[in-house]
């Protein structure tokens, strides 16, 4: 960050093969949280809209090891009673 400020954000750009948006959102981070600002942050949801559990992710492996494919599959866990 202390190159984009003593020289231009297109000279920075190029020093690190990023964008000019990205250096000056760098930038922005930087003033903002100091040097935590631009640890990379997790864009996973927040609430993912399935959840697997533990028992359906064995059973699913179980299965793939037989070679079954997805239709197979849900067929197979429907019938041990495990909702798909």
């Amino acid at each position: 960050m202390k190159y984009s400020h003593k020289n231009s954000v297109i000279a920075a750009s190029m020093i690190f093969s990023v964008s000019r948006p990205t250096i000056y959102r760098w930038r922005a981070a930087y003033a903002e949280h100091g040097r935590e600002g631009l640890k990379p942050k997790s864009t996973a949801p927040h609430n993912p809209k399935t959840v697997m559990t533990d028992l359906l992710t064995q059973r699913i492996r179980e299965h793939r090891t037989l070679g079954y494919g997805p239709q197979k599959i849900k067929v197979l866990l429907e019938r041990e009673g495990i909702k798909v």
